[in-house]
């Protein structure tokens, strides 16, 4: 913006309440020729803006087609921990990203409120169950872990969703809060041939951070959606989301709420499209206890070579490596149709 229309708005500017957080700090940011002195006002405006009245509306929309499609929910309170302690806490996610303030944040680009992004979320509980989980199969490159959290060959069969901030839960029903953190010795961190002195001139840095509770939420087949979310919990409680996560930011302990299986319309719906048929195959396949797979194993094979290449074929294949990892049936990998099912789903 050139300094003559910025001048030319300045009284409109300030006469203006912020309405929309990202909105402010994007399209309303000040003359940043001295940020230390103009930045911490111009986030305190971006923090007073209210919780727009269709955001709440959206969020209830969210959670029931959530509810509908038979993903398990939990909340999450940012600063809580496993032991019980509620103290509400610190989050900060998208520090590093792109923008002329320094410093940024994650923001919902209708409503203007934080979230979590799903792809945030799913690295972290696959990161957690790669170093943190004893098993081998949960380890990068295990049966287990291709299956929930996928490769760069195939997706997963878990799908994670963007934590949705809960209207209302922030600090003082505000969702964004500012935070400062102070860099004491900048020319030694700049890599400068000067050590850190006790006369170096520290420098305070602004930047937002968010508070209340969130819901997330991950959907997939049954056993495997649960020990999704049982790992998040255990990544969020011990390891937290987002940056600073070193300094107890982004730490929560999740309430997992009631789980609601997938409602009969939907599972109707489903089977009455094309493909129906394989719909209830594999379900069939995801259902099925260890004894009965490995029984009917040769069943489920059967139908699957019958299917024609498709989406169909593909998801009935899916379905079957992830309960042979499901069941830990080591035994699988040296079978024929083991190895007929891994190459197709490579092509």
């Amino acid at each position: 913006m050139s300094d003559a229309l910025r001048a030319s708005l300045a009284p409109f500017v300030a006469s203006v309440q912020p309405q929309h957080a990202g909105l402010w700090l994007d399209r309303f940011c000040p003359d940043l020729a001295e940020p230390e002195k103009v930045k911490p006002g111009h986030f305190d405006q971006a923090c007073s803006a209210p919780e727009p009245p269709l955001y709440r509306l959206h969020y209830e929309v969210w959670k029931q087609a959530l509810v509908d499609l038979g993903a398990r929910l939990a909340e999450g309170l940012v600063g809580s921990q496993a032991t019980g302690n509620e103290a509400p806490g610190r989050l900060v996610v998208g520090l590093g990203g792109e923008s002329v303030l320094e410093t940024s944040v994650t923001l919902h680009r209708t409503y203007g409120v934080p979230f979590i992004p799903g792809s945030a979320l799913k690295g972290l509980a696959a990161s957690y169950a790669h170093r943190r989980l004893e098993d081998v199969l949960w380890r990068e490159g295990g049966m287990a872990h291709q299956a929930a959290f996928g490769t760069t060959e195939q997706a997963g069969c878990v799908v994670f969703y963007d934590a949705l901030y809960i209207p209302g839960t922030g600090v003082d029903r505000r969702p964004l809060h500012q935070d400062v953190m102070t860099v004491h010795h900048p020319q030694y961190y700049r890599g400068e041939d000067s050590a850190p002195a006790d006369w170096d001139s520290p420098i305070p840095v602004h930047f937002l951070t968010s508070t209340g509770k969130y819901l997330l939420a991950v959907s997939g087949p049954d056993l495997w959606s649960q020990k999704a979310l049982e790992i998040l919990g255990l990544a969020l409680a011990e390891e937290g989301v987002g940056g600073k996560t070193s300094r107890g930011y982004g730490r929560m302990a999740l309430k997992v709420l009631q789980w609601v299986p997938p409602s009969e319309t939907v599972q109707a719906g489903a089977a009455s499209q094309p493909g129906g048929q394989e719909f209830r195959s594999v379900e069939r396949v995801r259902g099925a206890k260890p004894g009965d797979f490995k029984s009917g194993i040769q069943n489920f094979v059967g139908q699957w070579q019958k299917l024609p290449h498709g989406p169909e074929k593909k998801a009935l294949a899916r379905a079957i490596l992830e309960c042979v990892a499901r069941h830990n049936w080591k035994d699988a990998r040296s079978k024929p149709w083991y190895s007929e099912i891994s190459s197709f789903l490579e092509e």
